[in-house]
């Protein structure tokens, strides 16, 4: 999403109005006549509720909205529940390993960057579905789990709840060598260096890490909990999951079916949650 169209959906209070037709049905480019690339996806159930509760899931590095969605089968439950799921996408040519770059000072601002942009695309999504404001939530893994963690520390009034799945914290790192420390070492006594506060968020934090990630150290866990506390906060660490979407579909990367249903457990968490 281009910054221009960021600042115009976020200046927007509008909702979708009144006796709008029924949005199409499916798995989909969102929004349809999007002018970047990848467009983000968005999937409307059958049975829409309205207004609706809208899951925002962000992928992880050397994903995209349609692999997050085949490993952590969000579509199969919003189909069964009733609810929208939107997939960000990150922008070709950004990270070369298509990772959000959540460690970048650019990224830690609610003015500016990949969350600016997050948030306009939440905006939009109000603007075109039956979205109930009060239900809005966002679940990520890996690099996305970051990008979590910075949407609600920076946009505290828009999510009711947020899941961060195998992430590292709000702020932590400035740079790429910051990031690989963090990941690898955990973040020990690592001050928040972002502009925005994760103690500002008052809504509901579910966390859950791998004992055995190899990728980013599972004291990670711990410092999310932490710096999230004055939020409703459940942490689940998984005894031998490595650096996978927990109870996710078989035979895909970053996916182990082994696990606890990841999803299903942070929609039961994001149910009992509305926007304070």
């Amino acid at each position: 999403m281009s910054a221009a169209l960021a600042s115009l959906l976020l200046a927007s209070g509008a909702a979708a109005p009144v006796g709008t037709p029924p949005p199409e049905t499916g798995f989909r480019s969102f929004p349809a006549a999007g002018v970047v690339l990848p467009a983000d996806k968005i999937f409307v159930p059958s049975r829409l509720n309205s207004p609706a509760p809208l899951v925002v899931v962000l992928h992880g590095c050397e994903q995209d909205a349609d692999a997050i969605a085949a490993s952590a089968r969000w579509n199969d439950l919003a189909e069964k529940e009733g609810f929208l799921v939107l997939y960000p996408n990150q922008q070709w040519g950004r990270n070369p390993y298509n990772c959000w770059n959540w460690f970048l000072p650019v990224n830690q601002t609610a003015v500016a960057g990949e969350p600016a942009e997050i948030a306009a695309a939440v905006t939009a999504a109000k603007l075109l579905y039956p979205v109930d404001p009060d239900r809005v939530y966002v679940a990520g893994l890996s690099a996305g789990a970051a990008t979590a963690a910075a949407l609600l520390s920076c946009y505290p009034d828009v999510f009711a709840a947020g899941g961060i799945h195998s992430g590292v914290s709000y702020g932590l790192a400035a740079t790429p060598a910051d990031a690989l420390d963090v990941m690898k070492n955990g973040p020990g006594s690592r001050k928040t260096q972002g502009l925005c506060d994760p103690g500002s968020y008052k809504g509901s934090v579910f966390v859950i890490h791998g004992s055995s990630d190899p990728v980013i150290a599972p004291s990670n866990a711990d410092r999310v909990a932490a710096d999230f506390s004055g939020a409703r906060v459940r942490e689940l660490i998984v005894p031998g999951l490595g650096h996978a979407w927990s109870g996710g579909a078989p035979g895909l990367p970053a996916s182990d079916p082994n696990g606890p249903d990841a999803t299903g457990l942070m929609w039961s968490f994001f149910s009992a949650a509305k926007r304070r």
